[in-house]
């Protein structure tokens, strides 16, 4: 455990010089106390590559600044809801970007509210936000299917550069590893990722209990989320075209003629494309659900919840009763159920505009 005075002097230095924290000093300690101690069981196997906001004894002297690095990485440069929660553990660590000298962060970040994971190596995509459940909480094992659902889109090569990593020599001065900690080998990205994998467990099980004291807002979501977010929550972020983004003014205006949109009607999101033979796929509007294959007439439906069926494969779906709707293969297949996800959500009125 950190010494009181040694984290106020910390939270002084570095958090409310960003000046975003929703929770005083006493319920940040005792949060990142709470986590340091549950996935302390896990330092010699990760301990180099695990972040809490404080910790005197990390292999790495700058950890809390590698920690608060991430955190703008990962949360505050994409997520604005981010900034109220309360950050807890990075797990991961900085690459040199693909163009010029800076560094930027992948791994996963837990809040008291919420999961970040990185889905490209070099953050091609933005990491995808897993919030927690208040109904799983109540659940026996919650935290074992909540762990596996997220590891299911981790991205594959940054474990595989995880893995390489934690096997090199490390470069420690003499501040580096004060508690002279022995580190295991991680061989194989099937064993970093059960690592990971038990290290949101703990984490998420330590937390438990503590929102309520903390006068912290309940992680269930209430209201209709943003539909900005939700798309990029979804992974979606470099497949749906939103309607306000004046980029897309040309494409929409063919793709609206093309699905016999009306004057009054305006797109809300698409998941559309163009070749050299026009424009294609769905438009979800304020007022129905259109789509076209290439070469073929638009199909529409009226905006109304229903079992959503859909093939993958052939990137189509049909909605209820509804007519066919081709996406097209601007979505990859494994993308087609986040897709669907994303239309019964706005259909049901989870989401908001």
């Amino acid at each position: 455990m950190t010494s009181t005075v040694g984290f106020e002097e910390f939270f002084e230095e570095y958090w409310i010089r960003e000046g975003h924290l929703e929770v005083d000093v006493a319920g940040f300690q005792r949060l990142s106390d709470a986590v340091a101690e549950a996935t302390a069981p896990l330092k010699p196997l990760l301990g180099i590559f695990a972040f809490t906001a404080y910790d005197p004894l990390h292999p790495w002297s700058d950890n809390s600044e590698q920690f608060f690095k991430a955190w703008f990485d990962l949360i505050r440069a994409h997520y604005v809801e981010g900034l109220s929660e309360v950050p807890l553990l990075f797990v991961g660590f900085h690459l040199k970007a693909r163009f010029g000298s800076s560094r930027n962060s992948w791994g996963m970040f837990l809040t008291d509210c919420a999961l970040y994971v990185s889905v490209s190596l070099y953050g091609d995509e933005p990491p995808r936000r897993y919030a927690y459940s208040a109904a799983d909480q109540a659940q026996p094992g919650w935290a074992g299917a909540f762990a596996s659902r997220v590891l299911a889109d981790f991205d594959p090569d940054g474990i595989e550069q995880l893995v390489k990593l934690s096997n090199e020599p490390s470069n420690y001065d003499g501040l580096d590893n004060p508690a002279g900690i022995n580190f295991a080998s991680v061989t194989t990205p099937g064993q970093m990722a059960g690592v990971i994998r038990s290290e949101i467990i703990l984490t998420l099980e330590a937390l438990a209990g503590f929102r309520a004291g903390l006068g912290q807002p309940d992680a269930a979501e209430t209201g209709p989320v943003p539909l900005t977010r939700r798309v990029m929550e979804l992974g979606l972020a470099g497949h749906v075209r939103l309607g306000t983004d004046q980029h897309h003014a040309k494409h929409f205006k063919k793709l609206a003629e093309k699905l016999n949109m009306g004057e009054a009607e305006e797109i809300v999101f698409t998941l559309s494309d163009a070749t050299f033979a026009g424009v294609y796929g769905l438009a979800v509007t304020n007022r129905a659900i259109r789509s076209r294959d290439l070469m073929e007439s638009a199909v529409v439906q009226p905006l109304a919840p229903a079992e959503i069926f859909s093939n993958d494969k052939k990137r189509t779906l049909a909605i209820g009763k509804g007519p066919v709707h081709h996406i097209g293969e601007t979505v990859p297949e494994r993308l087609m159920p986040a897709v669907v996800t994303l239309l019964n959500e706005y259909l049901n009125g989870d989401i908001g505009e």
